[in-house]
């Protein structure tokens, strides 16, 4: 008890002491927004990440998924039954199926009784009267068939009828209104006929050649299946691999992680802005604690006391600021959840422990790298100064200052991203970008002392603005904080704007909505006059070839040489090629030229040449049914697969490709309620797949406008970081301030002269900083549309003036708050204080 209260107590009372008169309130709502930011951003991601892997474990119909192109090894099967984990396998394959009238090329499933291990299957109640389901788990019995509502549509058959697949012929017994492990692959649109693996056998469809995916999949304990995964994993060999959200969902895993290093860039911003605000707030106190430590030290109390109170003091308010930012943040991550749970139609599970510890961590990492140089001075305050003024404190070597806040910014950036690049960019950034604001901020204001010198009319503007360059670095981070915190605000409410319906206008409202695929040559015309009867323009038949990549410079490709999955599967399957003489508008060649039709050349897009590690100049071999054909790569591309045409990521030259065996596809824009025209095209057509993907163009433009909606919440943070900044350039000047006021009064100014002057100089101020903050998200907006949306942007005014206002009724607001009294200080009373 007598060590707390010799080194706690007198620290927790100059706390209360010092909360009560003010002294901390800045420092502590510097903290709580700065811990809100982080600990939002840790509660979302950490919920998101935690639902995700749930869905990930029922989408893929286990906790540990191994695919393979050949036959599931025994061994494995011996392995996971000696760990004690269940099993299950399926066997995957297009193939067609028929009925009495029709045939229709389909993607053939094989599972086991006890198929999916996790996930439920959902099936319409009764097809074709209502669209109402039900769920259930298990598979199909032996001499039944599961199908997608296709299959009936295209054989205008009903349950209980008979379909054809391979050599036998099964009942159709449920109809899938949702499978829990089907991918939505591109290659994987053809309709579902789900059967048992006992059936698969007497089918005959596995014979030699057959294009089969075989998958293992595991439900067990979190330890056993680590061990099945660490011991499988060493046995894989070339077409096998393990599934997981990179491979099995990349394009969840990327968005997720775009999000993720996004959002981390919100809190990473808002903790330099709260960072400058904590500097700031720690000089006033250093400089208002001074006396009164020197006072201590004359009373007999040693360095070490002090030291004490003030580390129990500032430690007890981190604490303190960060179970407030946590707790705003729990209840502002609720809103995000349900915002976010709206476009990924997920339940998210309660939050672990990392995002409290991340919050915690923030708050007094950040009190102490940034406040503990200046209590580093109070300690050193000399006793002398009790009795002459001018007696400096032993200030901490700059160096110092500078190492413990750089340590303090790391530790952020491990807690935040884990990302050191990313964080050194954006630190690196924001100091760039605070320097041209500052910059830009002193010229405008000397500009104007300028000018104001003409208009002798004017004596307080011309005060104000001289009062600003006289206190030069404050001027400098004044409206650079603000122009900071509003630049981040507009520039995402312009994406939400501009960016948004930029991007919705490089979709023409006749834009592609239906591809159609498995066109083979006999049918073109055919099929040409029945759109074109239909009312509906005529598309691009493009020719699709398959082959296979086998050599590259003459070289034999060894598959176990890449590194990357992705590269590994492309190359352990057929590519997709086709021909065109002219360059596909939605391309663009960023490398080379383009093909030259009566030469043996090949354009490839340019991430998958970087994943094959080829370029320009390199001769690829391709196999086409035992036929081997070198093609010298020419030119790579850069291709807009959001535009909806038909895209491919490798284009060979006609003289290549026009002698080999194709079918063709297309992309069309039908109408909306085009069910009849798609039942009649499936009728004339059984062979024909028909893909509309109206739901995905809608569902990406909601989940844009639903992601903006988020961010721009987290930025709010942001911009309560800048005014924070800003309240505490105003309050280190307070002294300054009140002295100026009591000079000026003395001089005959009244009240209202030096109410005008001061609120001219909040409002210019503000004016300088929403101009800057305009410019600057106008800039960055025109680089994101030049060079990352890939669209113009035609740029606005209502930034400037939404800048503008915004900037000179926060600068106002925030100056009457944090000078409230400043105009009513005595004179003389002020003037003696200050002598």
């Amino acid at each position: 008890m007598s060590v707390l209260n010799k080194r706690l107590m007198p620290g927790l009372r100059s706390l209360v002491r010092d909360w009560r008169s003010g002294e901390l309130q800045l420092l502590s709502i510097a903290i709580v927004i700065a811990v809100a930011a982080v600990a939002s951003v840790s509660f979302l991601s950490d919920r998101v990440s935690q639902a995700l892997n749930k869905d990930v474990v029922q989408s893929l119909g286990g906790d540990l998924v191994v695919r393979s192109g050949d036959f599931i090894p025994n061994e494995w099967l011996e392995q996971a039954s000696s760990l004690g984990l269940e099993n299950s396998i399926t066997v995957e394959f297009p193939s067609m199926v028929s009925s009495d009238t029709a045939t229709v090329l389909s993607s053939i499933k094989a599972v086991s009784d006890n198929y999916p291990l996790a996930g439920e299957f959902s099936i319409f109640k009764k097809w074709g009267v209502s669209s109402d389901t039900y769920v259930t788990s298990g598979a199909p019995k032996p001499g039944t068939v599961w199908v997608d509502p296709q299959v009936l549509q295209r054989f205008k058959l009903k349950p209980n009828d008979v379909l054809h697949v391979g050599d036998i012929e099964l009942v159709i017994d449920k109809v899938i209104a949702y499978e829990p492990d089907r991918s939505m692959q591109f290659v994987n649109i053809a309709p579902r006929v789900l059967v048992n693996v006992q059936d698969l056998d007497r089918t005959g469809l596995l014979g030699l050649g057959s294009r089969a995916s075989y998958r293992l999949l595991l439900k067990g304990g979190k330890e056993e299946v680590g061990s099945f995964h660490h011991w499988v994993e060493k046995q894989l060999k070339a077409g096998q691999e393990i599934l997981t959200l990179e491979n099995h969902r990349p394009e969840l895993q990327r968005a997720l992680n775009r999000a993720e290093n996004f959002l981390s860039l919100v809190a990473l911003l808002t903790i330099l802005l709260a960072a400058v605000a904590i500097a700031l707030s720690a000089r006033r106190f250093n400089v208002r604690h001074i006396d009164g430590i020197a006072v201590m030290r004359c009373l007999g109390a040693s360095k070490q006391y002090i030291s004490s109170m003030l580390w129990t003091e500032f430690i007890a308010m981190a604490m303190l600021g960060s179970a407030v930012g946590i707790g705003a943040a729990w209840l502002v991550q609720i809103g995000l959840t349900n915002i976010v749970s709206i476009w990924m139609d997920i339940t998210f599970p309660p939050a672990t422990w990392v995002p409290y510890a991340k919050g915690l961590a923030t708050g007094v990492l950040l009190l102490l790298g940034f406040a503990m140089p200046y209590l580093l001075q109070l300690v050193r305050v000399p006793p002398a100064r009790v009795l002459n003024r001018t007696f400096g404190v032993i200030s901490v070597r700059r160096i110092t200052t500078v190492f413990i806040s750089t340590l303090a910014f790391l530790a952020l950036l491990v807690i935040l991203t884990g990302n050191y690049q990313l964080g050194l960019i954006v630190g690196l950034g924001f100091v760039i970008t605070m320097l041209v604001f500052a910059m830009v901020s002193i010229l405008v204001i000397k500009t104007m002392v300028f000018v104001a010198k003409y208009f002798k009319r004017w004596p307080l503007f011309r005060f104000a603005l001289t009062n600003m360059v006289r206190r030069r670095s404050m001027a400098l981070i004044q409206p650079g904080a603000l122009a900071a915190a509003l630049t981040v605000v507009l520039l995402l409410t312009i994406m939400r704007t501009d960016l948004l319906n930029a991007w919705q206008n490089t979709v023409p409202p006749d834009a592609p909505n239906t591809f159609l695929i498995n066109i083979q040559p006999d049918q073109k015309q055919d099929l040409i006059k029945f759109i074109e009867s239909n009312g509906i323009k005529t598309s691009r038949l493009a020719p699709l070839i398959r082959a296979r990549l086998t050599a590259i410079n003459g070289k034999e490709i060894d598959i176990d040489s890449y590194s990357s999955e992705r590269a590994r599967s492309s190359l352990t399957r057929e590519f997709n090629l086709s021909y065109q003489s002219n360059l596909p508008d939605s391309n663009k060649v960023v490398t080379g030229r383009w093909l030259n039709p009566d030469m043996p050349e090949i354009s490839l897009e340019s991430r998958m040449a970087e994943r094959l590690q080829v370029g320009v100049g390199d001769t690829l071999t391709f196999n086409f049914a035992g036929q081997e054909r070198d093609v010298k790569l020419v030119g790579l591309r850069k291709v807009k697969w959001d535009s909806f045409d038909v895209n491919f990521f490798a284009l060979l030259s006609e003289s290549v490709l026009k002698d080999m065996p194709s079918s063709y596809i297309t992309s069309l824009r039908f109408p909306e309620d085009s069910g009849d025209l798609v039942s009649k095209l499936s009728t004339q057509f059984p062979n024909i797949t028909v893909f509309d993907v109206t739901a995905l163009l809608t569902q990406v433009q909601n989940l844009l406008s639903q992601v903006i909606t988020a961010i721009q919440l987290l930025f709010m943070f942001t911009l309560a970081a800048g005014i924070a900044v800003f309240a505490a350039v105003l309050l280190v000047t307070r002294e300054d301030r009140i002295y100026e006021t009591a000079i000026m009064r003395a001089l005959g100014a009244g009240q209202r002269q030096l109410k005008a002057s001061l609120r001219l100089e909040l409002l210019v101020v503000g004016v300088v900083a929403g101009f800057l903050s305009a410019s600057a998200a106008q800039a960055i907006s025109w680089v994101l549309a030049e060079y990352v949306f890939e669209f113009p942007l035609t740029l606005s005014l209502w930034p400037w003036l939404v800048g503008i206002v915004a900037g000179g009724l926060l600068s106002l607001l925030s100056g009457r708050l944090v000078l409230k009294g400043v105009r009513e200080a005595p004179p003389l009373a002020s003037l003696r204080a200050a002598q």
